[in-house]
């Protein structure tokens, strides 16, 4: 027997030829790869177009966030100094003392416009225990003043309380000041008599208003901007004056 024979027979075939008809068939359908290549021009210039406007729509969006969170702490700040300036007031008057007969006991309702905004005042007796002058004697029942004022280095005026509680004959000049709440830049406060709302409320000994109305508008910011507007009642009861059947509470309150 012939070893070479016996090597190279029929036996003996490729891995990708048939034995039996002598075709030749593909063992994979892989393609070898191709060669690596870089960006073109065109599409590099594509890439840092696209970059460049995401990164401006989102440099705009952070901007429009963040000047929308500085506008709403602004409103928030002025509405917080608005419940306290309007707290402080309406706390006073649902206290007022109102002794018929005393002059140094009523209430007096100054009308003021300042820079075209009202700016009114308006004083009369309450009863308060917070102490004024703790080293010093003092009633519960004391003269208060609410007014606005602007001090030399401030851009917009405060609201201004004045109290005065040594119920001295007569009542002592000055008081002790606090400041109420910043950014006021508008204090109206209007009297109803039982029949009309009037603007000024004279020093009458024998009667007080049926209703104060208090308005108040804070600012947000320094310049003015941002104002949150305010308005509430006090009712005062009484013999001296009284509401008519027909008056409508929520619409005095405009």
């Amino acid at each position: 027997m012939n070893p070479q024979h016996s090597s190279s027979g029929s036996g003996a075939h490729s891995a990708d030829e048939s034995p039996r008809s002598g075709r030749r068939w593909r063992t994979g359908g892989v393609r070898p790869p191709r060669a690596p290549h870089g960006l073109t021009l065109v599409e590099l210039l594509a890439a840092i177009t696209i970059t460049a406007i995401i990164a401006a729509s989102t440099g705009v969006l952070m901007r429009q966030g963040s000047a929308a969170r500085r506008q709403a702490e602004r409103e928030l700040e002025a509405r917080a100094e608005a419940r306290a300036a309007m707290r402080s007031v309406l706390t006073a008057l649902r206290n007022a003392y109102r002794p018929f007969g005393h002059q140094d006991q009523a209430m007096e309702g100054v009308d003021d416009v300042a820079e075209g905004r009202p700016a009114d005042q308006v004083t009369f007796a309450t009863i308060s225990r917070r102490a004024i002058r703790p080293s010093e004697p003092e009633s519960d029942v004391r003269r208060v003043a609410f007014f606005l004022s602007r001090g030399d280095n401030e851009p917009l005026p405060s609201l201004i309380r004045r109290t005065d509680p040594t119920r001295n004959e007569p009542p002592d000049e000055g008081g002790v000041l606090e400041r109420i709440a910043h950014r006021v830049i508008a204090f109206d406060v209007s009297y109803y008599t039982g029949l009309e709302w009037v603007d000024e409320w004279p020093a009458r000994p024998d009667a007080w208003p049926a209703i104060v109305r208090v308005s108040l508008a804070v600012a947000g910011d320094d310049q003015g901007g941002h104002v949150v507007p305010m308005t509430r009642l006090a009712h005062f009861p009484g013999k001296a004056l009284t509401v008519p059947e027909n008056f409508n509470p929520a619409a005095a309150q405009r």
